[in-house]
């Protein structure tokens, strides 16, 4: 949770934590180099939820590609993913890029999974 604020600029992550709905959010307990530690893990429900609601530039092209482009296909065609722009491609390659290495981890499959998928939502 603390890398997915940090990315979108949002300095509370316990606020941000305390508006997400119960099942989209968990806590594990982890060892670590500095002892055990708590860490807050946000599923991909609630990752869209922290991003769409960000204010961040970046988090504000992507909420807006996902409103005009990636659920209208879904409406209209029943699915995303073969239609995919090189401009909405670049963007999140770009973006991606911008993500500290220290963050990476947590958040580069989400953007690949975005780029190189073809999902089909009905039969």
């Amino acid at each position: 949770m603390n890398d997915v604020c940090g990315v979108l600029g949002i300095g509370n992550a316990g606020d941000v934590k305390a508006r997400l709905d119960e099942d989209v959010v968990t806590t594990h307990t982890l060892q670590t180099a500095g002892g055990m530690q708590n860490m807050t893990i946000v599923n991909e429900d609630g990752l869209y939820d922290v991003i769409l609601d960000s204010k961040k530039p970046e988090a504000k092209s992507f909420r807006k590609w996902i409103t005009h482009e990636v659920i209208p296909s879904i409406r209209k065609t029943g699915s995303y993913g073969e239609n995919v722009t090189q401009e909405y491609r670049n963007m999140l390659l770009q973006y991606n890029q911008s993500i500290p290495p220290e963050c990476q981890h947590n958040i580069h499959l989400g953007v690949m999974l975005l780029l190189n998928s073809s999902h089909h939502f009905f039969p």
